[in-house]
């Protein structure tokens, strides 16, 4: 298993998107949406369990284990599978026991996981001329989160440079 913590002296964000890219470098993520069962494999590879319930409104990660609701759309299952990756990979705290301030910081972060994760800048670059249809369908994500990772794509400099 990869070791994904970076130094601190590194801005914060930074470290999420060289932790996201790394991850899809070690699973050798090329084709998209990532499948569900790759999300599956990488958290049950940091030693965690997967619960899905019908009854539960609000995923999180308890102990070693995974809780999420059913879902019957599976783009709703990708993004809830990343997110609880994202508080994995970033988090070693029990949300459980975190303040109010702590929690909208650790969603935030986890927000950002997720839009590295599952929308790459490799990809994005690839894939500029798509209508947002388009891409909705390519990356299995809704169109809310197309339209911030694109607003986060534009504002970096990061691709500018590669």
């Amino acid at each position: 298993m990869a070791e994904y913590t970076y130094g601190m002296n590194t801005h914060l964000y930074e470290n999420i998107f060289k932790i996201a890219n790394k991850l899809l470098k070690d699973y050798d993520i090329t084709s998209f949406p990532i499948g569900i069962n790759i999300i599956e494999e990488i958290i049950y590879d940091y030693g965690y369990n997967i619960e899905y319930f019908d009854n539960c409104k609000r995923s999180c990660v308890l102990g070693n284990c995974v809780i999420c609701g059913k879902k019957d759309n599976e783009d709703e299952r990708r993004i809830t599978l990343s997110h609880e990756l994202g508080h994995i990979l970033i988090h070693c705290t029990n949300q459980l026991e975190n303040e109010k301030l702590q929690l909208d910081k650790q969603e935030s972060q986890v927000e950002a996981f997720i839009l590295y994760f599952l929308i790459p800048d490799f990809e994005i670059e690839n894939n500029l001329n798509m209508s947002m249809y388009e891409m909705t369908s390519y990356f299995g994500v809704d169109e809310k989160l197309i339209k911030k990772r694109l607003k986060y794509y534009k504002k970096s400099i990061r691709h500018k440079y590669e």
